[in-house]
């Protein structure tokens, strides 16, 4: 098992997750228990599209799967302020999270073996999920760890956490890449942009989110041209 597959797929079964809750939230359901199959469906997708960016194993995808939720939670119990996972306020977390780890690596392991042929979109897909673990949970560990909250600093960030991401595309595929994973972390940034007109009734785009919708997916193309 390569650590750097197991690592980016973990990395995407995160952001992944982020992706499909804000999907939801967009079409209004916001039940308490969206979490759970929120989890388990974002692990699978992040299964599917980083097993055909890169090959890898049944078991490094159980364990990538596994590994997101363990991550999630022990940032819950570490630092409550940047993220709590729904598991960890069960009052029978110790029953719940630890079938959660398991649905999760199952699902990412099962979407892993699904047939699927070659295609152009699977590389800027796993850049997009990435990039949305590295600029949405690293932005909230940095807020917690004294990130201003001005404009300046979170536009310097989100390009910092894209370049982040295109460092561990190029190091999984270990080939150029830099377009493809533009393209997906731009798909991301634009996903974004809809979410904040959808969820904040956001009439129109602030300079800063101009900057950092064309500035992300440069800062994620010149990682991906850093040859590891």
């Amino acid at each position: 098992m390569r650590p750097i597959w197991i690592a980016t797929c973990a990395l995407a079964v995160i952001g992944a997750f982020f992706v499909v809750l804000q999907a939801a939230w967009m079409l209004k359901v916001q039940a308490e228990w969206l979490p759970y199959p929120a989890q388990v469906l974002g692990a699978a997708l992040a299964g599917l599209v980083v097993s055909r960016a890169a090959a890898g194993s049944i078991r490094a995808a159980f364990v990538a799967g596994a590994a997101a939720v363990i991550v999630l939670a022990l940032i819950s119990y570490a630092l409550p302020r940047a993220f709590t996972l729904t598991a960890v306020r069960s009052p029978h977390a110790l029953i719940v999270v630890p079938i959660l780890v398991i649905a999760s690596g199952a699902a990412c392991a099962l979407a892993a073996r699904v047939p699927a042929p070659p295609s152009a979109v699977w590389l800027p897909m796993s850049a997009a999920f990435v990039a949305a673990c590295t600029i949405q949970l690293g932005g909230r560990l940095a807020h917690v760890a004294g990130l201003p909250a001005e404009p300046t600093a979170l536009v310097a960030f989100g390009i910092a956490a894209a370049l982040v991401a295109g460092l561990n595309i190029r190091a999984l595929v270990r080939s150029e890449c830099a377009r493809e994973v533009a393209i997906g972390v731009l798909a991301l940034m634009l996903w974004g942009t809809l979410a904040q007109v959808v969820l904040r009734s956001a009439a129109a785009l602030t300079i800063w989110d101009v900057l950092l919708l064309v500035g992300a997916p440069l800062g994620a193309a010149i990682g991906a041209r850093v040859r590891i």
